[in-house]
């Protein structure tokens, strides 16, 4: 299945129009809703992507190379994606959230080497991505599904970038969605969001391949697997449009990794993320920590200024925290008057030495 792309991702009177675009993506997008089938929207950015090149042609050239590159990894149905901003956004009918984590970490690792028509070295562009889904059976618009991604690829963004993010804010941007549309409200009661699911089954092979297969091999064929649980019996088998990442022979119909190689590299390369994950978000934690507690100390500063500022206006100060006696401190009165003294004593001097000049 050939990617649907936006005029901006393709060569000079190629693709659709972002409003052709737009309605494909709703039309896609109400049929998984009539149907009951899953969807995943993805809103990815290259980080620093001007810096990578200051030609508007070259910077829509490496998008639309991401956009290969996504297209050759496993999914369930077309491939939707329109430009936006310095990024793009990526609807997938029929691909279920529980494949989201693995598709985007196969994405980013392949943006980090990524080739580009034409040239012979490689670029290595820095992904932020945004995550979000319908389930099966799900109610919510498709604009919620926008605004949980954006909201995700902000927190990407904020970690330093190349990582995903599934912020999970539906029933805030749905409740949004529909005071400012109220025709998109939802005629039941919205769904819980999707959870992830980082154990995937592996099935049992006959036949045991020999050497260890690579992370990317077995996150792929546990894509496949996922996709598989989650296809309608009526739907065709997958068939790959693209084949800049090709499954490699290692991993075909006929010799699947066995279960321990696989579970062994797929628990591997899940568990670096999680620790990826876990360090990012200790780091998170005592930044807002300190921040809180910063926050806490300049409330008091700004009460006891409201307090004291009808007698005292005070003077700009060159420190980045505020400096003075304490409203309680012992002979404050005596102090402030000191204070004042060498304060006038220093400006005296200043201004001798400037005369002397």
């Amino acid at each position: 299945m050939a990617p649907i792309l936006h005029s901006e991702l393709c060569a000079p009177g190629a693709g659709l129009e972002l409003s052709l675009i737009r309605a494909r993506m709703d039309a896609e997008y109400a049929h998984a809703l009539r149907e009951k089938l899953p969807v995943l929207y993805l809103r990815a950015d290259a980080e620093g992507l001007e810096r990578l090149t200051p030609f508007p042609e070259r910077r829509a050239l490496v998008l639309r190379a991401l956009v290969d590159l996504l297209a050759g990894l496993p999914r369930g149905g077309e491939l939707i994606a329109c430009r936006e901003d310095a990024g793009v956004a990526i609807l997938l009918p029929c691909t279920p959230f529980e494949a989201a984590e693995l598709v985007c970490h196969l994405w980013i690792d392949g943006a980090k080497k990524l080739a580009l028509a034409g040239e012979t070295s490689t670029v290595r562009a820095s992904l932020c991505i945004g995550i979000a889904a319908l389930t099966s059976g799900g109610t919510y618009a498709l604009e919620t599904l926008r605004r949980v991604a954006l909201d995700g690829l902000a927190v990407a963004s904020n970690r330093g970038g190349e990582c995903s993010v599934h912020s999970e804010l539906y029933g805030l941007h749905q409740k949004s969605v529909e005071r400012e549309r109220p025709e998109l409200a939802s005629a039941s009661a919205p769904v819980a969001a999707p959870a992830a699911e980082r154990a995937v089954p592996v099935e049992s092979v006959p036949s045991p391949v020999r050497e260890r297969p690579t992370a990317e091999q077995v996150a792929r064929a546990a894509i496949e697997r996922i996709l598989a649980q989650h296809r309608p019996a009526s739907s065709a088998p997958f068939t790959p449009a693209h084949t800049s990442l090709e499954t490699p022979a290692a991993v075909t119909s006929a010799e699947e990794p066995t279960i321990e190689l696989a579970e062994g590299a797929l628990k591997e390369m899940l568990s670096s993320i999680d620790e990826k994950h876990k360090s990012e978000v200790s780091l998170l934690e005592r930044r807002i920590a300190k921040l809180s507690r910063s926050l806490e100390e300049t409330e008091e500063e700004l009460k006891r200024t409201v307090l004291v500022r009808p007698n005292d206006p005070g003077i700009a100060s060159a420190y980045r925290r505020v400096q003075g006696l304490e409203l309680g401190e012992e002979n404050r009165e005596q102090k402030l008057a000191l204070l004042a003294q060498i304060l006038r004593a220093n400006l005296e001097l200043r201004d001798q030495l400037r005369a002397a000049r």
